[in-house]
């Protein structure tokens, strides 16, 4: 079991260069409870800001959604089998008031082949359930899964 991240996260900004994918997945985490900016309401931050996309982990970047009252960034990243269905996704969760990595999930696809959906949902499931459960006793609010099993 992964211990919860302390403060836990509440409001997750989704990296613009997820795609579609990393909607879903904040979709699924939307409906267990965290507060999700989408990757096109993350990409608008970005544009009125004057900053890139592909600088989402700049400290300046990261100050600024915090700022917004951001808790976390999300970053996915998907690759398709020769299927078109997902093959492997990985994701990476930084606090952007440490500007640190505090989680991750790596997924990959089995043999019984999921779709976008299914595997969105079972990522969101992977990123949250152990955290809730090892740290049921102490708070009823959603948390992410730590990698590490603590924040630096």
């Amino acid at each position: 079991r992964l211990p919860s991240i302390t403060p836990p996260l509440t409001t997750i900004a989704l990296a613009p260069n997820g795609g579609i994918f990393a909607d879903l997945i904040g979709a699924e985490l939307a409906a267990q409870g965290y507060t999700i900016v989408d990757t096109g309401a993350t990409l608008a931050l970005l544009v009125f800001a004057h900053m890139a996309q592909h600088d989402i982990l700049d400290p300046d970047v990261m100050a600024m959604l915090k700022g917004r009252g951001i808790d976390a960034v999300l970053i996915v990243r998907k690759v398709d089998g020769t299927d078109r269905l997902p093959q492997t996704v990985h994701l990476r969760l930084h606090r952007t008031a440490t500007m640190a990595e505090v989680g991750g999930v790596d997924w990959q696809n089995s043999w019984f082949r999921r779709g976008m959906l299914e595997s969105a949902q079972e990522i969101a499931a992977a990123m949250s359930t152990d955290a809730r459960a090892s740290d049921a006793v102490n708070s009823d609010q959603p948390h992410a899964a730590a990698s590490n099993g603590s924040e630096p």
